[in-house]
């Protein structure tokens, strides 16, 4: 029979080959996260629990090596300590991936304005809607790259306001076609509410319904909320652009218009010293007509149009704070559900994007 301690010993060295294994395949495989807001319905649902794959687009080397393992920005059972120490932060790093990322990936990065180093910045999911170096765009309500209209995501909701000839339209009605987002508004038996295209066909097929209108938000008043927040660029979620989208070794000429959208790219994303004298633009206190970017970025949105927070309120995403693709949803609970059976949705279990 082994003495106890050598017994102890054996369990604390496997828990520590154990540990550190799952502390590699997180930081440079994949790792599951769970989706907490809404800003993805129909596609992601609030309960999801989806593997993002880091080989995709290439793992990126810790940014802050002084960290607690398995915690992001706050040390475990506390709201206010760090769960890092930035005394050390080691340029950004990214190991070569099997593919690139494409129009249409869904993607898991850092939130780019974030004061914290890049990889404890929060994480999000969204679509990429743009490439570096693609012309973006949105008309109407309509996304376009490159001068090209582009496809609606097929699970996309978008805000609706909905007229019906009485007052038949109930939660119960939305509820047993999965709308959750929205309600009545004062105007007699007038909605607004969160459809996908789906959703939508429902909706009008119900023979109450008298008018389904998309909404498009075309007021300017916006623009202290959308990027870049500028009287210059009177923006809005629904009329967003043409703007360019910078790509590494892009050159562009610099003027004092177009530098409001790029001065978070230069001064932020790339450490560069910007400063404005009257008209004279200086990077790294030398005066300069044009820059050429040294990361490629991308443009990111929800597919839940009117409900999320993306590139169309912050700008744009930087290589250096990709974390990697969204592959397939592990596990999804429904917490609103009134039995464990029915919490699991077991049909979203393996479904792949």
């Amino acid at each position: 029979m082994k003495p106890l301690l050598q017994t102890i010993k054996e369990w604390l060295l496997a828990l520590f080959w154990a540990v550190t294994l799952i502390l590699l395949l997180k930081t440079f495989v994949a790792f599951p996260f769970g989706v907490l807001g809404t800003s993805m319905n129909n596609t992601l649902l609030t309960g999801d629990f989806i593997l993002v794959n880091k080989l995709a687009y290439g793992p990126r080397l810790p940014i802050t090596p002084l960290s607690i393992p398995f915690s992001h920005q706050h040390i475990p059972f506390s709201i206010s300590r760090k769960s890092y120490l930035d005394w050390i932060q080691l340029p950004y790093f990214r190991f070569p991936g099997i593919a690139k990322i494409e129009r249409g990936d869904i993607v898991s990065f850092n939130y780019p304005l974030a004061n914290q180093p890049i990889d404890h910045k929060t994480q999000f999911v969204k679509r990429c809607v743009a490439l570096s170096g693609d012309t973006f765009q949105i008309k109407t309500g309509r996304i376009f790259v490159n001068g090209k209209k582009q496809p609606t995501p097929e699970a996309g909701s978008c805000d609706y306001l909905i007229k019906t000839q009485s007052d038949k339209l109930n939660w119960k009605i939305l509820n047993e076609l999965g709308i959750t987002e929205g309600g009545r508004i004062e105007e007699k038996n007038t909605w607004q509410i969160t459809l996908s295209n789906t959703q939508l066909e429902a909706i009008r097929k119900l023979d109450f319904v008298l008018h389904v209108e998309r909404i498009i938000s075309v007021t300017q008043d916006e623009q202290n909320h959308v990027f870049p927040y500028n009287d210059k660029f009177p923006w809005t979620i629904d009329n967003f652009g043409s703007v360019v989208i910078p790509k590494k070794g892009m050159t562009i000429k610099l003027t004092p218009e177009n530098l409001i959208l790029y001065q978070n790219v230069i001064s932020r994303f790339e450490k560069k010293q910007l400063d404005v004298i009257d008209s004279l633009i200086l990077i790294d206190e030398q005066a300069v007509d044009s820059y050429t970017f040294e990361l490629d970025y991308y443009f990111m949105m929800g597919d839940n149009w009117n409900n999320s927070s993306d590139s169309r309120f912050w700008g744009f995403v930087p290589e250096s704070h990709v974390i990697g693709k969204v592959s397939f949803v592990l596990f999804s609970i429904d917490k609103s559900a009134d039995s464990f059976w029915k919490r699991v949705r077991w049909r979203r279990i393996g479904l792949t994007f």
